[in-house]
């Protein structure tokens, strides 16, 4: 594994932090989870959950940006799409932490 792999990752696992967040939780994308609810309740659950939400988007980045952690083709795609869960997660933790300092400061 090599500097740039790990980089590549950090930097997908921000990119699937904002995307998952932002469309799992912003009022922009209501719409959509509402039309996604009323189609299938456990797909409803689904998008709006930024954990499960993770998921789906680190899978379809990690297939387009295929970073090379092992030199094994399946094996750098199911641990760079792990890895950008868990990282995105914290990342998402840090943002809700922030937004709630952000929020308690106003009051």
């Amino acid at each position: 594994m090599n500097y740039e792999s790990i980089v590549l990752l950090v930097l997908v696992a921000t990119a699937t932090s904002a995307v998952s967040l932002t469309t799992s939780k912003a009022v922009v994308f209501e719409a959509i989870r509402e039309r996604i609810q009323a189609k299938s309740k456990f797909l409803g659950e689904l998008a709006k959950c930024p954990y499960c939400t993770s998921h789906w988007v680190s899978f379809a980045f990690i297939a387009v940006y295929q970073p090379v952690l092992t030199g094994n083709f399946w094996a750098d795609l199911v641990v760079g799409a792990f890895t950008v869960v868990t990282l995105a997660s914290w990342f998402s933790g840090l943002t809700y932490k922030a937004i709630a300092a952000i929020m308690e400061g106003e009051k």
